[in-house]
């Protein structure tokens, strides 16, 4: 499983909270997808760079899937029949159980969210058609570097660093990652919840 080492924009955030502004001059990159309101081509690649000017900015989207409790987390249920679909979408499950160990769940207080849709810019394209871009597709042409992080282990909610090859440590037996605090016995063993399980 490959970890992200870098900051990246995933799911909501706060307009304050993103690099880019209304009004600003951006650099988009040749062969950036984007999402048009355009009814002819609603999603196409650039074909050259371009500089546009942000008409205004998403923050993106994330699904509160559950609450932290103490040492426990207790999952929640979604309301309706789209968001279970969409969760179906992005992570090949609507599983909370799963997906509230996934490795892009990020806790605030005391909600777990996942992540749904990355932040991003819009513009007024050709024939007045909105344009749509991730934000995170932007970042390196416009001098942005993302910074190496410590993620949170989602089994012990330590901080932690990637393996030198950007993986993380997984339970062969459940798939949860993990740290190397909460699985000691290195890659290509089970966490300490399935040791207990084993006869």
């Amino acid at each position: 499983m490959e970890v992200m080492q870098t900051v990246k924009f995933r799911g909501y955030h706060e307009v304050d909270g993103l690099p880019f502004r209304r009004g600003q001059s951006v650099v988009v990159p040749s062969s950036t997808e984007v999402d048009s309101t355009d009814p002819k081509r609603r999603k196409f690649k650039t074909r050259r760079r371009q500089t546009v000017r942000v008409d205004h900015v998403g923050c993106g989207r994330s699904f509160c899937i559950g609450h932290v409790y103490g040492d426990s987390q207790r999952v929640g249920s979604l309301m309706d029949r789209g968001d279970i679909d969409i969760l179906q979408d992005r992570y090949g499950t609507s599983d909370l159980d799963a997906l509230v160990h996934h490795r892009d769940v990020v806790v605030k207080g005391r909600d777990i969210f996942i992540p749904i849709d990355n932040p991003t810019i819009v513009w007024a394209g050709s024939g007045g058609y909105w344009c749509e871009v991730d934000l995170n597709d932007l970042l390196e042409a416009n001098g942005i570097r993302p910074t190496p992080v410590l993620e949170k282990c989602p089994y012990c909610g330590e901080d932690r660093t990637p393996l030198p090859d950007g993986t993380t440590l997984e339970c062969v037996k459940c798939g949860r990652d993990g740290c190397d605090s909460c699985m000691p016995g290195g890659r290509g063993v089970a966490c300490p919840d399935c040791e207990e399980k084993e006869p």
